[in-house]
């Protein structure tokens, strides 16, 4: 499944926060921005690119269908099937959006040491959005249970303080047809 880490490291149309520069994947661009972030945090300290590429691409490993889960957990228009009175248990039923945004912030933190030694964490603030077309959720006593899904188009930031490391709008993205979910993911009430 597609990865924040797709989206920010491996996205097109990928300028830097700063004035609109062009790169050649968003791993650069990244890469030297934070390295420059860090260094202002931390002076004296020079981490090495390899080291920050690293770190960022498993702080960004986060799978877009656990935001899709943590979106669907905030919807008031799901609610009502959690209703056994309005939806009894055993009715199949079908939630369908033409277009819909999901959209989340995540602040995940780098851990940096020299030596063994650990320094400090970095916190990086990232905004996320999915426009995405033909959005259709099979429910079943109050819980997910698949979802169908057509295209995506994601968008978003990765910062560091208050330093835009990226921004970027990727091409359409081709999600999977459908997806199931074993035991199905429960909607609050």
């Amino acid at each position: 499944m597609t990865t924040l880490c797709d989206l920010f490291l491996l996205g097109q149309d990928v300028t830097s926060g700063d004035g609109g520069e062009r790169w050649k994947t968003a791993s650069e661009a990244v890469q030297r921005k934070a390295v420059e972030r860090i260094g202002e945090k931390l002076p004296g300290l020079s981490p090495r690119l390899a080291d920050v590429d690293a770190g960022l691409r498993e702080m960004l490993d986060v799978s877009l269908q656990d935001v899709f889960v943590s979106a669907w957990s905030t919807w008031r228009e799901l609610r009502e099937y959690a209703d056994e009175t309005r939806h009894p248990r055993e009715e199949q039923c079908t939630w369908t959006a033409k277009t819909i945004t999901f959209s989340s912030e995540h602040h995940p933190k780098l851990e940096l040491s020299f030596d063994g030694t650990p320094l400090t964490a970095v916190e990086f603030d990232v905004e996320l959005a999915l426009d995405i077309e033909d959005c259709e959720l099979g429910i079943r006593g109050g819980r997910i249970h698949e979802m169908r899904l057509g295209k995506a188009v994601p968008h978003g930031s990765l910062k560091l303080g208050d330093t835009e490391l990226l921004s970027c709008q990727a091409h359409p993205i081709a999600l999977p047809g459908r997806l199931t979910f074993e035991g199905g993911i429960p909607i609050p009430r």
